[in-house]
C-alpha cells in the first residue's frame, strides 16, 4: 500500500476544522452573552437555546468530518498503483448520523451497536478499490450480542483488578 498525501494537506484540512469549530464556539457563547440581562447573568432559557444549537452544529460538523475524512483518505491510498476512492454524499450520511445520535442518547447508548453497523453498511458499499467497491455484511443483533456477552461475562474483571 502507498500513501499519496502530504503533510501540508493534513495541515490544512486541521486548519479548516479547527477554523469552523472555533466559529461554532464563537457562536455559542456569543449567543449567551447577548442573552446577559443588566446585571451580568444569562437568559436560562437564551442558553438552553443555544446549546441546543451548538449540539446540533457538532452533530452536524462530525457527520461531514466524516464524509470528507474518507474521501481524502481513500482518495490518497493507492494498492499495486491501484487507487482507492469514496462515493459517500455528505446529504445522505448526515441524516443516517442524526438519526443514529438521536437514538442513541434516547437508549443511553443501547442503539451504538446498531448505529456502527447502519454506518458501517452506508460507507462499505462506496468505498472502491478501482472499479471493485467492498461490502459489509455484519448486524446490530450480532454486535450488540457480542457486546453484550463481553460486559457481562467477567472479562472487565482483570481491568478491576
Amino acid at each position: 500500500m502507498a500513501w499519496h498525501g502530504t503533510g501540508m494537506e493534513l495541515f490544512i484540512g486541521r486548519l479548516k476544522a479547527l477554523l469552523l469549530i472555533i466559529i461554532g464556539y464563537a457562536v455559542f457563547f456569543g449567543l449567551i452573552f447577548i442573552s446577559n440581562d443588566e446585571f451580568g447573568q444569562p437568559n436560562p432559557i437564551f442558553t438552553l437555546i443555544a446549546a441546543v444549537f451548538f449540539l446540533a452544529f457538532i452533530i452536524f460538523f462530525a457527520a461531514i468530518a466524516f464524509v470528507g475524512m474518507m474521501k481524502y483518505r481513500l482518495s490518497r491510498t493507492s494498492w499495486n498503483n491501484i487507487r482507492f476512492s469514496f462515493s459517500g454524499d455528505y446529504r445522505e450520511f448526515v441524516k443516517i448520523f442524526v438519526k443514529g445520535y438521536l437514538l442513541t442518547l434516547i437508549t443511553l447508548g443501547l442503539y451504538i451497536p446498531f448505529f456502527t453497523v447502519k454506518i458501517y453498511r452506508w460507507a462499505y458499499p462506496k468505498m472502491h478499490l478501482g472499479n471493485k467497491s467492498f461490502e459489509f455484511t455484519g448486524s446490530g443483533a450480532e454486535l450488540f450480542k457480542i457486546i453484550w456477552k463481553a460486559s457481562f461475562s467477567g472479562c472487565w474483571q482483570s481491568v478491576y483488578t
